[in-house]
């Protein structure tokens, strides 16, 4: 699935920006950017700048442009798990699984979204509202 602009459609809540410092001034966009995403490699950081999943300035660029002072370079959280696009007519299915305690909840002071509340199912619902069970450290002796 892509934008309007051609780049991949992703959640924009799970969007990070990067603004760039004087000193970083005339760094070459790829360069700068794998140097603030230790996840992922100067080759990944490449591949998501050609197609559009990290952007400078909120527009599609290229690998070897030069960012200025004042510059934001936008990562979206989901790139780690994002694959390369599909060019096919064919629906590409996405399975991913997550384990965790049972007693696991938010952390104190999270608040959902009410959109992310209105989104997800009951049992997700009550594991995203705060007051459900926190898991705590155990202590040991």
């Amino acid at each position: 699935m892509t934008g309007s602009e051609g780049g991949p459609v992703m959640d924009a809540s799970l969007e990070r920006q990067i603004h760039v410092a004087a000193h970083e001034a005339g760094e070459r966009l790829d360069r700068l950017a794998s140097a603030h995403c230790d996840a992922l490699s100067r080759t990944r950081i490449q591949q998501l700048i050609e197609v559009g999943a990290i952007r400078l300035n909120d527009r599609p660029t290229r690998a070897g442009a030069t960012v200025r002072a004042g510059d934001v370079i936008i990562f979206n959280e989901a790139l780690i798990h994002n694959g390369r696009p599909n060019p096919s007519d064919r629906l590409r299915i996405t399975l991913i699984v997550n384990f965790g305690r049972a007693d696991a909840g938010p952390w104190p002071g999270y608040e959902p979204a009410p959109a992310t509340l209105a989104a997800v199912s009951g049992r997700q619902r009550r594991i995203l509202t705060p007051g459900a069970p926190v898991w705590r450290e155990p202590l040991l002796a």
